[in-house]
């Protein structure tokens, strides 16, 4: 009997601090939201200087679409379209523009991520590949 309280006890400590350790983690996460995506309300704006994609550079360009509402186009390529197309570029006309480059990227990861920012951004009026 002794032992089944115990083995009880011992579980029931354990299963509160993994949910505990958890619910702290997840609640860090989306209000820290380092790439972006989680998309919650109460994610921090003042830290928005300190979000680097560089890590995770796929899932940051994911989270950029989700950033903003307003973007007016995106520019998809490899890291030769990240170091030379500049989105601020006078040339663009004042759009808001995104450069969604990837290091690396092959086609098919461009065109999904391009597919995505389309059913996100639907009043973009242009898609630079």
């Amino acid at each position: 009997m002794k032992h089944k309280r115990q083995t009880r006890r011992y579980l029931i400590v354990f299963f509160t601090g993994v949910i505990m350790a958890t619910v702290i983690a997840a609640v860090v996460n989306t209000r820290v939201d380092p790439w972006r995506v989680s998309g919650s309300p109460w994610a921090d704006p003042a830290l928005e200087p300190y979000r680097d994609i560089s890590a995770m550079t796929r899932t940051g360009k994911a989270g950029l679409v989700l950033a903003r509402q307003d973007w007016q186009g995106a520019i998809f390529g490899s890291s030769r379209v990240i170091s030379t197309l500049d989105p601020q570029a006078p040339g663009w006309g004042g759009k808001e523009i995104v450069n969604l480059g990837m290091p690396g990227a092959f086609l098919y990861e461009n065109v999904a991520l391009a597919e995505y920012f389309i059913s996100r951004q639907q009043q973009a009026e242009l898609i630079v590949f």
